[in-house]
């Protein structure tokens, strides 16, 4: 009896891990205990400072990679500042599809990390087998470790005849909607 109570237990507390994982909620914050701090520097950006750190990062990427991009996110959105109260990011997506890449994937993807590093972002390529077809990814903080300390997070994606950049900026103190308004 009591192994199958045992067994039921783990089932449920294995579902509940997944559904987290599944919906975002396990997200692990990277680096560690820095979820009630930002920087001085995100503290004191202005909204027009944080979107052209993105965009810089962005219009490099996509001058090295080519092609014709498709930016279907540019918008300000809301994150919470330490103190609990809303602040403001600039998010931007943009991707390219169907087109051939000027070289293979992984030499692309060599070449961006080496591009990202210029702009301050030292990344490694991790190679995602799981997606299809496979990409090559670099991503600060790194793949799938959650957000940075500023609440930051930077992503490019190269697969065959494919990628994809997405980014958030550092989050700011500023009503996200009014930011949205004057930028």
């Amino acid at each position: 009896m009591k192994d199958k109570w045992i067994g039921r237990r783990i089932a449920v507390a294995t579902s509940v891990i997944a559904v987290m994982v599944l919906c975002g909620c396990g997200t692990v914050q990277w680096p560690p205990n820095t979820e009630t701090r930002l920087s001085k520097e995100a503290m004191t950006m202005t909204p027009e400072e944080v979107k052209q750190e993105v965009r810089a990062l962005y219009l490099a990427s996509r001058d090295l990679i080519g092609g014709d991009w498709i930016e279907d996110t540019d918008t300000w959105d809301w994150c919470r500042l330490p103190n609990g109260t809303g602040g403001a990011h600039y998010t931007l997506g943009s991707f390219r599809t169907g087109q051939p890449l000027p070289i293979p994937p992984d030499e692309l993807a060599e070449k961006a990390r080496d591009l990202w590093a210029k702009h301050g972002h030292t990344v490694t390529v991790e190679h995602d087998f799981t997606l299809t077809p496979h990409r090559y990814i670099l991503s600060d903080p790194p793949w799938l470790t959650g957000t940075g300390p500023d609440r930051r997070l930077v992503r490019l994606s190269i697969g065959e005849n494919l990628a994809n950049f997405i980014a958030d900026s550092r989050c700011i103190p500023g009503d996200s909607y009014e930011i949205g308004q004057a930028h």
